[in-house]
């Protein structure tokens, strides 16, 4: 017998609610991915960068998670939340 799989995210919560969740269990290049779908539609929104990053920092992949501090740091010197 199959467990029932969760349903698929649908919106960009979602994906970064399901990435913490990964990245807790350490599956950080799966995390990563979620995060990338939250970030797609909502590129100017702050708080999509900051668990990314750490996910990279995790999965030792420093330039993409100094890559996703920057431009934080960028949006948010630009007014963005």
């Amino acid at each position: 017998m199959n467990p029932k799989r969760p349903p698929e995210p649908s919106d960009a919560k979602d994906f970064h609610d399901r990435g913490n969740c990964q990245s807790r269990h350490g599956s950080y290049e799966v995390a990563i991915a979620g995060y990338s779908k939250a970030i797609a539609p909502n590129p100017n929104d702050t708080r999509y960068y900051r668990q990314p990053s750490r996910a990279y920092l995790f999965a030792d992949r420093r330039e993409p998670a100094q890559a996703d501090e920057e431009m934080c740091e960028d949006l948010r010197n630009q007014g963005y939340h």
